[in-house]
């Protein structure tokens, strides 16, 4: 959830900082389509990154914090040892749904770019 609602202040936050490049985009000649696909790449480098280096370091977290955890706090070594187990289908569950997340934040991001008035925002910068 926490991952949902951060993705989707980014989205907002990076697509109004934004807005007046786009329509400046639009203006000097790209096309809808093109400028469509500029804002979908970015999007999904922005996933696959976080995405990438969470699952890293969550693992990279896990190896380091489980033997700690293991401990009986009386210096006594914990039989049998500890492993690290992954709940597969929880896993494919949560990315599921942070998937649909994604979807649907890009989707209304595509859909504020597309009813974007280029002249409006051409003027605000005016005054």
């Amino acid at each position: 959830m926490v991952s949902a609602v951060g993705f989707l202040v980014h989205a907002k936050v990076s697509f109004d900082g934004r807005r007046a490049e786009l329509a400046l985009l639009r203006t000097i000649g790209l096309s809808m389509k093109q400028l469509l696909f500029l804002v979908v790449m970015e999007q999904v480098m922005v996933i696959g990154v976080a995405v990438t280096l969470g699952i890293f370091m969550g693992a990279q977290m896990g190896t380091t914090i489980m033997p700690y955890l293991a401990s009986s706090g009386e210096n006594a070594v914990v039989v049998p040892p500890m492993a690290v187990q992954i709940d597969w289908f929880g896993f494919g569950i949560t990315f599921g749904l942070l998937g649909l997340v994604f979807l649907v934040v890009i989707g209304l991001i595509l859909i504020s770019v597309y009813r974007m008035s280029i002249h409006h925002i051409m003027r605000m910068g005016e005054s």
